[in-house]
């Protein structure tokens, strides 16, 4: 009953915020309206975990994004490196190039590009592995499938995530619904990557539909 009450909710904000840019909607500024409206989708989709100073985990592994996330992901991690044990540090394998790099005078690959950018940030090349991913609609799901396989096969036991603030929530429930009853455990924080109001409606009906359809699928 909780959880149809939450996606209750989040109905009910979406259509709110239709009402209020097809028209007006009574007295509140449109500003203070969005506003608080940011801050209400935000505490819905936020779900970070502290990260004390000495923490451990066996691997950290940073969700995919484009090049902007990933610079604020790698600040993230940059952020901690040095005062938690990150073990072995996963990035998503990436096909594909970037712009043209005057300095090589060609393209940088995306992967070239991520170790180019974290060692900038003080990560050693050594700690930095890839991970490739069978193809999917659904990449959050899709990443934490191939993570959960991955600790099974090296029998690591914990996991620090690194993503986007606002996909903090589903990227939480979608690696622990893959961990099951296992012993493996998983904590997410988020970068500061800010997100418009657009993607914070979509990224509140991305968490429905995994809550309530993908991840039941998966039992």
């Amino acid at each position: 009953m909780r959880l149809w009450h939450d996606m209750y909710k989040k109905i009910v904000i979406a259509v709110v915020f239709l009402l209020f840019i097809t028209g007006p909607i009574g007295l509140i500024p449109g500003s203070l309206f969005s506003d608080g409206l940011i801050r209400c989708l935000e505490k819905i989709t936020t779900d970070e975990d502290v990260i004390p100073a000495g923490s451990s985990f066996d691997m950290v592994y940073i969700l995919g994004g484009g090049q902007t996330s990933l610079q604020e992901k790698y600040a993230r991690l940059a952020s901690l490196y040095r005062h938690i044990h990150c073990g072995r540090i996963l990035i998503l394998d990436r096909p594909g190039i970037t712009e043209y790099d005057p300095e090589v005078e060609r393209n940088l690959t995306n992967n070239e590009w991520s170790l180019l950018r974290l060692g900038w940030l003080g990560i050693r090349r050594q700690d930095v592995e890839f991970l490739s991913i069978h193809d999917g609609y659904f990449g959050t799901l899709s990443e934490a499938r191939a993570v959960t396989e991955l600790m099974e096969a090296r029998e690591y036991r914990t996991v620090l995530l690194i993503t986007a603030p606002h996909h903090t929530g589903r990227v939480k429930r979608s690696f622990r619904h893959m961990f099951g009853d296992s012993r493996r455990k998983c904590l997410v924080t988020g970068s500061a990557e800010e997100a418009p109001i657009g993607e914070l409606l979509m990224e509140n009906l991305k968490l429905v539909v995994y809550t309530f359809i993908l991840l039941p699928m998966e039992d």
